[in-house]
């Protein structure tokens, strides 16, 4: 009962009329793995879905996790990519976004090489998002392949699954790879957050695009060296290059920014932060990490947990799903924060700053979070009123309201697939006869020119009638 009656509620909030489903925008970039056994699964997918204007079709039903890596691949990879290509979104989305679900990990042991600590386990987002990658991951890699999105510039860097990366710049070099961004929105397991919790920060997050918050980003640096010196070295620059590009940001020396209620991000490294503290507080909209070796091990009552930022407040955070090791690149390294202050969503700007791909790295939150975007602005002149047959012209009008941003291309999605693509002008010639009569969700995708790729929609719905029927 609970998914069929969220599943009603979200066709009747994303399908009628035609003005743009919610100010949240990035919805056709994220796919949904939800498991239909699982009624939180289910639920958090639909709020989810209606927060941000996720349709229907980007969203595929399975059980997402496994018992191990090669019966991921058999298996669930093949109904994944067969999935992608029956509904021709292979090149469409960028995120992968699992839903709360029974297990946040697959065995994995012998496949990727450590001499630190044995590999054994992949996060289930992972292995979705590096699934391009999974004759690779079979052959043996070492623990050090790079996630060549990642570059340690302070930039905010759009990502494009149809783009390969070759050391985080487009390339078509034989080597460059090309990925899903792969997210969790929360655990709802032992250790993990409340159903409630979850909701919550979807609902922070949706709520906290495009606002500009003012608030500061604290970059801790503590006495624990193995935990903080993989990267307090680099929090000054990070600070630098925040400050200069309008934000704010402080390196303090201390475990955590306790005395600051302002915190748009945090970033320390110790096994067991008292985060829970009511001496500082998170802005919505922030990320906030611990480098410790068990924050995603969930499994363990060791160590503080990474689900505590979320009951903190954050709308992201990381950590590993068992030992890592202090490798920097399992990591966020501290451009995280600027980039995302630059315009990026969170999801991106996570993936920017993990240098290695990401087997034990998990990310939970809302990855479409993007406070600092700059929508386009989507409109639809004369958007059909009543059933429409045979060959319709469509004529979009868009504008950027970034800084010097231009239009650099409009997409036309019909029941959330790209049917076609012009620049930043031009017209739709849509062919009717080809679609089934009846209803069908119209959306305009406007993209701007920007570094950051802001994006921006339009979404009404087309009647069809060509049959009379």
């Amino acid at each position: 009962m609970i998914s069929q009656r969220v599943a009603t509620t979200f066709i009747l909030i994303t399908f009628l009329g035609t003005a743009p489903l919610t100010p949240a925008q990035d919805g056709e970039r994220a796919l949904l793995i939800v498991d239909p056994s699982n009624p939180e699964s289910l639920y958090v997918a639909n709020h989810y879905a209606e927060k941000r204007g996720i349709p229907p079709q980007n969203m595929i039903f399975m059980r997402p996790g496994t018992t191990d890596y090669s019966t991921f691949v058999a298996t669930n990879m093949q109904g994944f990519v067969g999935e992608l290509a029956n509904t021709g979104m292979s090149a469409q989305v960028d995120f992968v976004v699992i839903p709360p679900s029974d297990n946040y990990y697959i065995s994995a042991p012998g496949l990727i090489a450590d001499q630190c600590s044995p590999v054994t386990r992949f996060t289930v987002p992972g292995a979705y998002g590096l699934y391009r990658q999974s004759a690779d991951i079979q052959a043996g890699l070492p623990i050090n392949t790079p996630n060549h999105f990642f570059k340690s510039i302070y930039s905010g860097n759009a990502f494009d699954s149809e783009q390969t990366y070759y050391f985080g710049v487009p390339s078509s070099n034989a080597n460059a790879e090309s990925y899903l961004i792969p997210t969790m929105l929360g655990y709802t397991g032992n250790r993990g957050n409340t159903l409630q919790e979850v909701l919550d920060m979807i609902d922070r997050s949706v709520a906290a695009d495009f606002t500009a918050p003012l608030g500061t980003v604290y970059y801790m640096e503590t006495t624990d060296s193995a935990r903080s010196s993989p990267r307090h070295d680099k929090y000054p620059l990070a600070v630098d290059r925040l400050n200069i590009a309008g934000g704010a940001g402080q390196h303090l020396l201390s475990v955590l920014p306790l005395g600051n209620h302002d915190c748009l991000g945090v970033m320390t490294g110790w096994a067991s932060p008292s985060i829970s503290d009511p001496n500082f507080s998170l802005l919505p909209g922030s990320f906030a990490d611990h480098l410790t070796s068990y924050a995603g091990s969930f499994w363990t009552g060791s160590q503080t947990k990474m689900s505590a930022w979320i009951t903190k407040g954050a709308s992201g955070t990381a950590g590993t799903i068992e030992e890592p090791c202090n490798y920097s690149g399992k990591f966020p390294h501290p451009l995280l924060h600027v980039a995302y202050y630059k315009g990026v969503t969170l999801g991106e700007a996570w993936f920017r700053s993990t240098g290695f791909m990401p087997f034990q790295s998990l990310f939970l939150g809302d990855p479409l979070t993007r406070p600092y975007g700059r929508p386009p602005f989507v409109d639809l002149p004369g958007a059909p009123q009543n059933p429409v047959s045979g060959t319709i012209v469509l004529s979009p009008v868009a504008s950027g309201t970034a800084p010097g941003a231009n239009i650099a291309k409009l997409d036309l999605l019909m029941d959330g697939v790209r049917l076609d693509t012009t620049d930043g002008v031009g017209t739709f010639t849509l062919d009717t006869t080809e679609l089934t009569d009846g209803w069908h969700d119209l959306r305009i995708i406007a993209t701007d020119s920007k570094l950051q790729r802001n994006v921006g929609r339009w979404a009404g719905s087309l009647v069809v009638d060509n049959l009379g029927a």
